[in-house]
């Protein structure tokens, strides 16, 4: 998988970043946010502890669901 993200299905921009945010509880929740409109996907946490172990973004769960979310569009019919 790549980390390749759609452009917003909202206003349209391609200007759509990762982004994290760290909790009190010693979690990294990722999400995708349009930098435009402000759209975002829901969040997905990993361990701030499991987070040494990974070697880039692509093996963090979290980062992958996250554009997997982004990624989704409705069917139309």
């Amino acid at each position: 998988m790549d980390i390749s993200l759609k452009s917003c299905p909202f206003c349209g921009s391609t200007h759509v970043t990762i982004g994290h945010n760290d909790s009190r509880f010693q979690r990294r929740y990722y999400f995708v946010e349009c930098n435009v409109c402000r759209a975002r996907t829901r969040g997905d946490a990993i361990n701030l502890d499991d987070l040494g172990g990974l070697r880039n973004e692509l093996d963090n769960p979290a980062v992958r669901k996250a554009v997997t979310c982004w990624n989704q569009r409705a069917v139309r019919d």
